[in-house]
């Protein structure tokens, strides 16, 4: 059987991110609420059976350029066989190539990656018929943090733990937004090494409670403080975005995208924003919840 098909993958947006203690293993255990977003890479799966060993081909276009086996599709296609080794079923002999259109921008804190490799993992198994939903899930933890909401399919849920603990939320949540990201390489180790933690932690339920009831509330990310401390160019970009906006900038992951919510605009605005975006080497994106 030939398997040949075409899926979105859509980015995150984290509306809340509590820290908490460091962990054993070296990352920290979080609370954090993701949001699905209709901004979408286009990932191409071609899945073929062949005699005798098979191979793995990983594409990018628009992406970074990086070596295939870097690729966290990569990762995700060889831990997915080597599940269906460890459960004694039949792994070899398929080609699977990959081929990635990326709309996403890359380390931005979005989820491009995780939302990719999720979309990889979900086809191989669609093509296999192998591994159960929890035996997916535990495979797409070992594959990154993010992963596990991505192959959820849900619109929101609370990650704990690295954030690959899911609890999925229901909540009927529509708000659209307008995602800014600058052109600002950023590094998630160096803004968490530089975080201080408190006693004070944010409740991710009252947030939830709020959200959910369509109550006016402040988005919240602990990586807020660190991010702009140690990257003083993202508070300029800011700046800069919350004078066309009139609101405060909210960060997703550990950015360097950020956010506003998305009132709807004049035409006034939206020049002025066009400009600066186009002045300021921006990307920006009108995203909903989907």
């Amino acid at each position: 059987m030939i398997m040949k098909n075409t899926f979105f993958s859509t980015a995150k947006l984290n509306l809340f991110l509590e820290v908490k203690e460091k962990r054993k293993d070296g990352f920290h255990n979080i609370e954090t609420v993701f949001c699905r977003i209709s901004l979408y890479d286009i990932v191409e799966i071609s899945i073929e059976p062949v005699k005798g060993v098979g191979s793995v081909c990983v594409e990018m276009v628009n992406g970074p350029d990086i070596a295939q086996e870097d690729n966290i599709c990569y990762k995700a296609i060889e831990l997915y066989m080597r599940k269906l080794r460890e459960s004694q079923l039949d792994a070899a002999g398929v080609n699977v190539a990959v081929r990635i259109i990326k709309n996403i921008p890359w380390g931005a804190g979005l989820g491009g990656g995780s939302s990719n490799a999720a979309v990889v993992l979900k086809a191989l198994n669609s093509y296999f018929k192998a591994l159960s939903c929890e035996e997916l899930a535990c495979v797409s933890s070992d594959v990154g943090s993010d992963v596990p909401f991505f192959v959820s399919d849900r619109k929101l849920a609370i990650g704990r733990g690295r954030g690959d603990a899911l609890e999925l939320v229901d909540c009927e949540f529509s708000m659209p937004f307008f995602v800014i990201c600058p052109p600002i390489p950023m590094s998630t180790k160096e803004i968490y090494n530089s975080l201080k933690l408190t006693n004070e932690k944010r409740d991710v339920k009252i947030f939830l409670k709020h959200l959910c009831r369509g109550n006016k509330m402040e988005f919240y990310n602990r990586l807020y403080e660190p991010a702009i401390e140690n990257y003083p160019k993202l508070r300029e970009e800011m700046d800069i975005a919350e004078d066309v906006f009139k609101e405060k900038a909210n960060l997703t992951g550990s950015g360097s995208a950020f956010f506003f919510p998305y009132n709807g605009y004049d035409e006034k605005m939206l020049r002025r924003l066009a400009k600066k975006a186009g002045k300021r080497g921006w990307k920006g994106f009108a995203v909903e919840p989907i």
